[in-house]
């Protein structure tokens, strides 16, 4: 039995016409990090400097779901600038204050690189799952077709046994 393997375009995202074009999976990368700065600041009364990265979360996972693991990264980069610029202080800095500060950071790059690998990960295991079963299908049908091949070998077979007999008995 072969083994499936995941060709290059198969780490394509799937369109109506083939595939997302990359200047679309890039953009809704981009729109989704805007999305997400716009719902923090809306927060950003309620919230204030607490909090500041759990709506880019959602933006991250969302956009490696749909466009793939390297625009899923570069939704977390652009959370994490527009994160630390507009809602972490000292606030319009980059600055990284302190150790609590740090370990934010380092939080959010780590739960964001891991929801991307996790969801790349899942959407390569359902790739392989539709390739495998979409093989097994092909196999099948092959199969299927063998058998009905062999069945009227066999019938033939038993045909011309009846004739040979039939001539050799009289």
């Amino acid at each position: 039995m072969r083994e499936a393997t995941l060709p290059q375009a198969a780490m394509t995202r799937s369109w109506p016409g083939g595939t997302i074009p990359l200047a679309l999976r890039y953009g809704l990368s981009v729109l989704a990090a805007g999305l997400a700065l716009l719902i923090r600041w809306a927060l950003d009364p309620v919230l204030g400097d607490k909090q500041p990265f759990p709506i880019f979360y959602v933006a991250i996972a969302l956009t490696a779901w749909w466009a793939g693991w390297r625009p899923g990264l570069m939704t977390l980069v652009l959370g994490y600038f527009a994160g630390e610029w507009f809602f972490l202080p000292p606030r319009h800095s980059l600055w990284v204050e302190d150790w609590a500060h740090l370990v934010e950071l380092m939080t959010y790059f780590a739960v964001g690189s891991t929801s991307v690998a996790l969801i790349s990960s899942l959407k390569k295991a359902e790739w392989l799952a539709r390739t495998s079963a979409q093989s097994l299908q092909r196999e099948k049908e092959e199969v299927e077709i063998e058998v009905q091949e062999r069945r009227r070998i066999e019938k033939a077979l038993r045909e011309s046994e009846q004739r040979f007999r039939a001539i050799f008995h009289q």
